[in-house]
C-alpha cells in the first residue's frame, strides 16, 4: 500500500522523523497512525496530502488528522478546504486525505495522521499475515529518521513469528517485551520505500480473509511465471511479425523470375496496348494510363487526334487544344477501350470532342476504366488475379488485425491483468508486424511468370527509347 504525503512543487523540506504505528485489533481491523515531523526548509506551504490505495484495502474509515502544538494535539475538522480542516475522499482506487494549514515556511511541524484499514489483514489456515508499506516512495524529499511499530493482539515466542523488510535496508530490528515488532531505518531518499511484513500464528484474530487475498495470492504464486511467458511470446511476436511479413512478400508478392531477357529491345515485344502495359509494369492503373490509351487509339487508326489553337486574342499567349475525331471505332478491341470511346463519342460518335471538354464530366468514368485495366491484366494472364483486389485485401487484413490486437490486449488486461500487467504483451507484439503488413501491402500484387516476362521486355523497350531520345 502506498500512502504518501507531498506539500508541493519545487519547494523544500524533510522529514525529521517519520513514524508508523501499526495495530493490529482483535477484529481483524488494522489501526494506523503516522506520525510526521516535518522540517520545511524552503518556499511557504499550505497543505499536506496523503493517498492510500486500496487493491489490499478493503476500505478505510475513522480518519483523523491532528497537529502537535507545544505537546498539545490539535485536532484538525473534516469539512471543505480551508485552515487546519482536512477533505477525505474516494478517488478511483485511491483514498486521499488532504489537510490545510496555515501558510508555513522555515519551521518545524509535527502532524499525525489516524485511520483504520478494514480488510487489511491477510487470513490463512495457519498463521495471518500484517503486509503494509509505510514509508513510500514517491514523496520527492528525504526522510533521516523512521520507526515502523507491529503491534500484534497479543505477545508471541519470538520463534513463532516470521517478519521481514523491502525496499530500503533497516538499521535495527527489536522485539519488545509487550510483544511489539519495531523496525528502524535513516536516511530514506524521495525515491525510496520501506515495507514491512509480519506472520503471527492463526486464531488469536477474529475475521476471514478479504475479498482481494485470492486474487493477490494467485498474482503473487502466478504472475511472475505469466509475465515470463508474455514477455517471451511477445518478443517473439515483435521480432518474428515483421519477419513473417517478408516471408509472405517473398513467396506471395514477389514476382517470378522473368528468365534471360535481352537489355535493350528495339521494338515493342508485343501488342498490347499502352494502358495495359502502364498497369502492368507499375501494378496501378493511373491516370496516365488512360491517357495513354487515347494515343494509343489514335496511333492504332481508331480514332484521329489533332492540336488546335484555341486562343489567338491579341497580345494573348497562344493557347492549345487537342481535337479528338472518330474513325474506326470498332479498332477499340478491349473493355477499357471501348469504354473510352462510348464515354468520349457518347453524343455523336461522327461529332469532334476538345479533349479540354471532357475535363468536368469524363472524371465520372475515371474508376471504371482503372477498374477496367485491372480486370483486364489479370484476363491476360499477366496476374493471378486483380491486383487492386490484392492491395485492398492485404491492406484490409492488417487493419483488421490491427484492431483485434488493440482489443486484444483490451480483453487481455482485463480478464487477467490481475496476474501481470504483462499478458497485453503478445497482443501488442503483433503491431509491428501488422503496420508493416499495411505498408507492403501495396506490393503484394504478383506478376504470373508470363507477366514478370512481359513486364522485363517493355523495361527493355523502354530503356531503348530513352537512349534513343538522349
Amino acid at each position: 500500500f502506498m500512502p504518501r504525503a507531498s506539500m508541493a512543487q519545487n519547494k523544500t523540506l524533510y522529514w525529521d522523523r517519520y513514524d508508523v504505528n501499526i495495530t493490529v485489533e482483535e477484529n481483524g481491523d488494522i489501526r494506523v497512525e503516522e506520525i510526521q515531523e516535518i522540517v520545511f526548509t524552503s518556499g511557504t506551504f499550505r497543505f499536506g496530502f496523503a493517498e492510500i490505495p486500496l487493491d489490499r484495502i478493503e476500505r478505510i474509515t475513522d480518519v483523523s488528522v491532528v497537529e502537535v502544538i507545544d505537546g498539545e494535539e490539535r485536532v484538525y475538522a473534516r469539512g471543505p478546504s480551508r485552515e487546519y480542516v482536512f477533505t477525505n475522499r474516494r478517488s478511483g482506487n485511491n483514498q486521499e486525505i488532504k489537510w490545510y494549514f496555515p501558510p508555513t515556511s522555515n519551521s518545524r511541524h509535527t502532524y499525525i495522521l489516524r485511520y483504520t484499514a478494514k480488510g487489511a489483514l491477510r487470513a490463512y489456515d495457519d498463521y495471518d499475515q500484517v503486509w503494509w508499506k509505510a514509508i513510500p516512495a514517491g514523496r520527492g524529499f528525504p526522510v533521516h529518521n523512521a520507526t515502523v511499530t507491529v503491534k500484534l493482539p497479543q505477545r508471541f515466542p519470538l520463534e513463532q513469528l516470521e517478519f521481514d523488510t523491502y525496499g530500503v535496508p533497516v538499521d535495527d530490528i527489536s522485539y519488545t517485551e509487550s510483544g511489539n515488532l519495531v523496525f528502524r531505518a535513516s536516511d530514506i531518499g524521495g525515491g525510496e520505500e520501506l515495507e514491512v511484513s509480519v506472520k503471527f500464528p492463526s486464531g488469536v484474530v477474529q475475521g476471514t480473509a478479504p475479498t482481494w487475498q485470492a486474487t493477490d495470492d494467485l498474482r503473487r504464486s502466478q504472475g511472475g511465471l505469466v509475465s515470463l511467458l508474455s514477455g517471451v511470446l511477445g518478443l517473439f511476436l515483435l521480432v518474428g511479425g515483421p519477419v513473417g511479413v517478408y516471408l509472405l512478400w517473398y513467396r506471395r508478392g514477389r514476382d517470378a523470375d522473368p528468365g534471360t531477357v535481352p537489355e535493350y529491345l528495339t521494338e515493342p515485344p508485343s501488342s498490347l496496348p499502352a494502358g495495359l502495359v502502364g498497369t502492368l509494369l507499375d501494378e496501378h492503373a493511373d491516370f496516365k494510363d488512360i491517357i495513354a490509351s487515347i494515343f494509343d487509339l489514335a496511333e492504332r487508326g481508331a480514332i484521329r487526334v489533332d492540336q488546335k489553337v484555341v486562343d489567338t486574342r491579341y497580345f494573348a499567349q497562344s493557347r492549345y487544344d487537342f481535337i479528338l475525331y472518330p474513325v474506326d471505332l470498332d479498332l477499340a478491341r478491349y473493355p477499357h477501350e471501348k469504354r473510352l470511346v462510348r464515354r468520349i463519342f457518347s453524343q455523336d460518335q461522327k461529332t469532334e470532342q476538345p479533349l479540354s471538354k471532357l475535363r468536368q464530366t469524363f472524371y465520372r468514368t475515371v474508376p471504371q476504366l482503372k477498374e477496367d485495366l485491372y480486370q483486364q491484366v489479370a484476363r491476360e494472364g499477366l496476374f493471378p488475379s486483380n491486383p487492386h483486389e490484392t492491395r485492398k485485401r492485404w491492406l484490409w487484413l492488417a487493419i483488421g488485425g490491427l484492431a483485434v490486437s488493440l482489443v486484444g490486449a483490451v480483453v487481455l488486461y482485463n480478464s487477467f491483468g490481475h496476474l501481470s500487467a504483462a499478458v497485453v504483451w503478445p497482443a501488442l507484439g503483433l503491431v509491428p508486424g501488422l503496420a508493416v503488413l499495411a505498408i507492403i501491402s501495396g506490393h503484394m500484387p504478383q506478376k504470373t511468370a508470363a507477366g514478370a516476362e512481359e513486364a522485363a521486355k517493355w523495361l527493355a523497350f523502354n530503356t531503348t527509347t530513352r537512349l534513343r531520345i538522349n
